[in-house]
């Protein structure tokens, strides 16, 4: 399978930011971009091992378009584009993972169920469960099944720790890849 995984934001644009750091003394300084990267880096090593192509919108803190990020997936082309992001929320009791794909008849849902239900088992997260998006550039313009995984809430005392956490990155890495290779095999089947 080709896929082309995406670190949300990168370069000039941090993602949602941890703003607790001066309120509280917040041991981590959380920027969405360096978690979604960590957790993207992990992701491709575990797809590749399994036999996937991966290509990277960014695999640095680089920020390249939306733009350019659809047009590196249609022009390869890819089989499916996963966004990798994490959330936030001025209620700082908002948590769990969600996964986002264009509508709820979109060829991504039974991949974005699979993943969903994986990562919420291996987080032990609460399940914001799989959504329609349908204004998200990035599920929009694709021309593959596309979706978006919320990993957690940097807003979320308890994720933001979790989200900063090597195991827990390779734990959401690893409940990833399993749902897109159990995906594809059933497609295949």
């Amino acid at each position: 399978m080709r896929i082309v995984i995406d670190p949300g934001h990168g370069g000039h644009d941090p993602g949602a930011v941890d703003l607790r750091q001066e309120e509280v003394g917040d041991l981590y300084d959380t920027r969405e971009d360096d978690i979604n990267l960590e957790i993207s880096l992990r992701l491709r090593n575990q797809l590749e091992a399994r036999g996937h192509q991966i290509q990277m919108t960014r695999a640095s803190s680089v920020y390249p378009t939306l733009t350019d990020r659809v047009r590196l997936a249609n022009r390869w082309p890819a089989d499916l584009f996963v966004s990798i992001h994490c959330n936030a929320s001025t209620n700082e009791e908002a948590q769990g993972i969600e996964t986002l794909i264009h509508s709820a008849d979109s060829p991504a849902a039974d991949v974005a169920r699979r993943i969903q239900a994986r990562l919420v088992d291996a987080a032990g997260a609460v399940d914001r469960g799989v959504k329609a998006r349908p204004g998200i550039y990035v599920l929009r313009k694709t021309a593959m099944p596309a979706l978006l995984i919320e990993c957690g809430f940097v807003t979320h005392i308890d994720e933001e720790a979790m989200l900063n956490d090597p195991d827990y990155q390779e734990a959401i890495a690893e409940a990833i890849a399993e749902a897109i290779g159990e995906a594809w095999s059933g497609a295949q089947a």
